[in-house]
Formats: C-alpha cells, structure tokens, sequence
C-alpha cells in the first residue's frame, strides 16, 4: 500500500522548485504539483509562464510516521511548512483524483459543478484558519460559505466560514442535544 499524501506548505511563488526538491529528496515517494501555462505579453515579447493549479501548496507522498523523513522535508529551503505540524494531515487518494479530475474539466473548457463539503445538521471540523482542529456542526450551506456552531469559552457561537476551511467528521447527522444539566455546588438542590 502506498504512503499517504500530505500538503507541503511552500514560500510564495517558489512552488515549482519545491516541488523540484521535494521529488529529488530520498524519503518522498511522489510529488503532486500540477501546472498550467499561461502567455503573456511584456514589452511587445511573447512569455509563457508556468502557474501552479494548488497556489503555494504541493502534495507528496513519504511515510507518515517518519519523523526523519518530516524534518528532512520542512528543512528543505523552499518548503514553508507542512498541512498539520508533527503528525502531518493526510489527504485521501480520491481527493487528489477529485483535483485531477476538475483539473482535467477546466482544461477542457468545462463547467464544473462545485458541491458543499457538508449539509445543515453535520460535525465538521475547521481544516485552518484560527480555528485550526475545533469540531462543531453545520447549521446552513450557501455558495461558498458555510455556517457553523461552535463552543468557544463555554459560550456557543456561530461563525462563517469559506467551504475550503472545513471538512466533513461524520456521514450521517447527529440528534442536537437539549436541556444540559448544570453543575451542583455542595450543599444546594439542583437547579
């Protein structure tokens, strides 16, 4: 069975030689960076510029619990960081094939039907941003953002965020809870 993809995080505009590093390194078993060519004219000179599909992100596949194989990847000098610290974040193969896939589309020329990550009634979790790790539920779904309830200092509060900062924790919804019981202090009845 193939290692697990994971996201390398790379300094701005220098992708490409990353991901040119990334697959010259010993430990990494293979490199995701697609590109696109895109023509411009400067000065009345015709260039062809190569632009990565991912932005500043790579994908590489190395042994997840290799620590060696971690800190020899985040010293590599055009790597920023990894997708989740010490132990990296994994990215399923069908999602890499899924970026194939719409990549293939727009190249082609075709519509692509974008769909939300999760329906109203769902646990998500936050994917970056602040809220890095922090579980709550969907509570609606719009083009391109997504409302959220979360805790956070014991207050509950709703957020919204871009459909691109959350992922999916579980397939089916989950009843809400009602009616929690509070904490009785010695000597009192319960409230």
């Amino acid at each position: 069975m193939p290692s697990p993809w994971h996201v390398i995080l790379c300094e701005a505009s220098h992708t490409l030689r990353a991901a040119a590093a990334l697959a010259r390194h010993a430990f990494v078993e293979e490199v995701y960076s697609p590109v696109r060519i895109v023509r411009s004219t400067s000065r009345g000179r015709t260039i062809d510029i190569q632009l990565p599909w991912l932005g500043n992100m790579a994908l590489a596949r190395w042994d997840s619990a290799d620590a060696h194989a971690w800190h020899d990847i985040k010293a590599i000098p055009d790597v920023h960081g990894i997708l989740g610290g010490w132990p990296p974040a994994e990215v399923p193969d069908r999602d890499v094939a899924r970026f194939d896939r719409q990549i293939a589309e727009i190249v082609n020329g075709h519509a692509i039907d974008i769909q939300p990550p999760c329906s109203a009634g769902d646990i998500v979790r936050f994917s970056h941003l602040a809220f890095h790790r922090v579980m709550g539920r969907c509570l609606w779904v719009s083009r391109g953002l997504a409302g959220v309830r979360v805790t956070m200092l014991g207050h509950d509060c709703s957020v919204s965020v871009p459909w691109a900062c959350i992922e999916i924790m579980a397939d089916r919804p989950v009843a809400p809870q009602y009616g929690r019981r509070r904490r009785r202090r010695h000597g009192s009845e319960p409230v």
